[in-house]
């Protein structure tokens, strides 16, 4: 948590937008919704940049800290080439750099300030069982490595959820991390090793 990284999650978002190009939908001006937020407002903030209407993001823990994310925007707006060519040809499109330019002439000075501006909406300590969100008003709904820690009886609240909040033409998109967790804090250990457990 001492050090700012935010390519992953800004390839988080990058991904998405593929994925939703092959899908053959369009992200200008669509409303995403993220299921866990985690510690990073990086991957709202990059499907913004690609022309989002909104992003909703929400967690059932407040783990969001205003610090880091401000510090991951200062990185952002301090390496604006780099993030440009991360995002690869959608770097290159006249809404992304009209934004990041934006982005970069007036740094926000609160996390209030960024959400408002880049059209985030964060939901901590939130039920993603009751959204009261309307139904098909939404046309993204997505996870990164979240679905995982989510226990059985309470993901079926959340797929019924899903599905009455995600618009009929609206896509799902969800990647789960099947391998062991702490494989994160120590190189030892494989991605298979939690198997040998009961």
């Amino acid at each position: 948590m001492r050090r700012v990284r935010v390519q992953p999650r800004l390839g988080v978002a990058r991904r998405l937008v593929e994925v939703a190009e092959q899908s053959g939908a369009n992200v200008l001006g669509k409303t995403f919704f993220e299921l866990g937020t985690g510690w990073s407002c990086s991957t709202p903030l990059g499907l913004w940049l690609c022309g989002a209407g909104r992003v909703i993001t929400v967690d059932a823990n407040p783990y969001l800290r205003e610090q880091l994310v401000l510090r991951e925007v200062r990185y952002i707006t301090e390496h604006a080439d780099e993030i440009t060519k991360l995002f690869g040809d959608y770097g290159d499109t006249e809404i992304f750099r009209e934004r990041l330019a934006n982005l970069c002439q007036q740094t926000p000075r609160t996390l209030m300030e960024l959400l408002v501006r880049t059209s985030i909406r964060y939901r901590p300590r939130f039920d993603a069982r009751k959204t009261s969100l309307a139904q098909g008003s939404v046309d993204f709904y997505f996870s990164w490595y979240v679905l995982q820690h989510i226990p059985p009886d309470v993901l079926g609240g959340i797929w019924r959820e899903s599905q009455r909040i995600l618009h009929p033409d609206g896509l799902a998109v969800h990647c789960v991390d099947a391998g062991d967790q702490f494989t994160r804090a120590d190189p030892t250990l494989t991605a298979i090793h939690f198997l040998q457990f009961d």
